[in-house]
């Protein structure tokens, strides 16, 4: 998710080793951190 996202959900951000992430429309796009503790679902189709 993005940051501005956690940070409007007072979600705290981790920091981690950053790493890059290939998004859903092939973007690569650079890790800065996670969130621990948010549930995750993906729906399927």
């Amino acid at each position: 998710m993005q940051p501005r996202v956690a940070d409007f959900l007072k979600l705290p951000i981790d920091n981690i080793p950053q790493f890059m992430v290939t998004v859903g429309n092939g973007q690569t796009i650079q890790c800065e951190g996670h969130c621990n503790d948010v549930p995750v679902s993906m729906a399927s189709q």
